[in-house]
């Protein structure tokens, strides 16, 4: 295109020149349609999948949350926040808590374990599995035992996490039936160990008790009499050893099967049983029973030795100035604290060296109590045990 300018405008356009410009703008037009094309073909095909992604993780989501949902079981899902963010029909109808009163983990804890000493000590444990488990992804099961729900029921159940990036989904399995019939079986089985240990004690009492307070007399008769010319010295020993061997087999039938306890109950074989301990130990000893009045003969049972236990372990390995003992009721059944002020010891490497602490254990769990070790190297001794007791 050629353009003259003389003070007129004149347009020279060449036919070859225009129609080139022609293919070529054409050429490109067409381009830049295909290159629109292909893009929006592209960009169709990337949003088509990433819509069909979002359509499968919904899909994903409800079909989970149908699952949780629908599973007979109690299930509550937490992030790392320890936030609760969903939970199933079956933990609100197990527990018996609305959503919006336990919108936190720390919120369940308070209301299923209300007691603070309690509360504290089960909350340590579980937070720190809970720090360790999302760091590795797993977290172990933890058992939960005497739990209180919203109807004052106790409950007890085993927790299963399975990790999901910062979520974790808790399924809760009832233990509560499970322990009711160990605790049958172990009551029975304490029933015919009780039993037992009452004839061997009727044994002991009838049968070689007699036999001593004869020996007794007779030695009495040998040393009035002068038999056999024995010196004084020798019927006095006699007669030493004799008074031991009653004393001896007293101490064996009340350690089999008390009379005291079955005759007045709980308060009254401690109170006894610290009035024999005191004046050979030196320990100042506080009992205080609140009046309490244990139904089940069972546990009474199993709280006399318990305390006899800790009594003996403290005079044995803690040289404690005084020991403090209190009973008393609440919701959950009876409490029992023992404290001693003696040097302490590490609990973990205690257990196996046969201190009776597995002993004291095995009695409280089999009777669906809770028991509390609170001690460390010179820091004395605190224990807290609480057992339910149905009237």
């Amino acid at each position: 295109m050629i353009l003259y300018t003389n003070e007129i405008l004149i347009y020279d356009i060449s036919p070859i020149k225009f129609a080139s410009n022609g293919i070529i703008w054409l050429s490109d037009f067409l381009l830049t349609l295909m290159t629109i094309g292909i893009g929006g073909f592209a960009l169709n095909k990337t949003f088509l999948a990433y819509t069909q992604q979002i359509k499968e993780k919904i899909e994903n989501s409800k079909n989970m949350h149908y699952t949780i949902e629908n599973l007979p079981i109690p299930v509550g899902i937490l992030n790392r926040n320890k936030e609760i963010i969903h939970v199933n029909k079956q933990f609100n109808t197990y527990f018996g808590y609305k959503t919006k009163d336990i919108p936190t983990f720390d919120d369940w804890m308070l209301k299923v374990y209300p007691e603070p000493f309690q509360h504290d000590r089960k909350k340590e444990e579980v937070e720190l599995l809970m720090k360790e488990g999302f760091k590795a992804q797993h977290i172990a099961p933890i058992e939960f035992h005497n739990l209180q729900t919203n109807n004052n029921e106790l409950k007890s159940v085993e927790v299963h996490y399975t990790i999901i990036g910062d979520m974790a989904i808790c399924t809760f399995n009832d233990l509560t039936e499970r322990k009711r019939q160990k605790r049958l079986i172990v009551e029975t089985m304490m029933q015919a160990e009780k039993k037992e240990n009452g004839r061997i004690a009727r044994e002991l009492h009838d049968g070689i008790g007699p036999l001593l307070s004869t020996a007794k007399i007779y030695a009495h008769s040998i040393g009035n009499s002068c038999v056999y010319n024995m010196k004084g010295e020798h019927i006095e020993r006699l007669n030493h050893l004799l008074d031991n061997s009653i004393i001896e087999i007293r101490n064996i039938i009340n350690n089999i099967g008390p009379q005291i306890l079955e005759q007045y109950g709980l308060s009254k074989a401690i109170q006894s049983f610290i009035e024999h301990i005191q004046p050979i130990s030196n320990i100042q000893f506080e009992f205080n029973n609140n009046n309490v009045h244990v139904k089940s003969k069972l546990i009474e049972f199993a709280l006399y030795r318990s305390i006899n236990e800790l009594i003996n372990n403290s005079i044995k390995y803690a040289s404690p100035v005084s020991i403090s003992i209190d009973m008393s009721e609440n919701s959950k059944g009876i409490k029992l604290t023992y404290k001693d002020d003696g040097i302490g010891f590490d609990y973990e490497e205690a257990r196996g060296k046969g201190f009776g602490l597995e002993n004291i254990k095995n009695r409280i769990d089999n009777l669906g109590g809770d028991l509390t070790y609170l001690t460390s190297i010179g820091n004395g001794v605190y224990v807290d045990i609480q057992i339910p007791e149905k009237t």
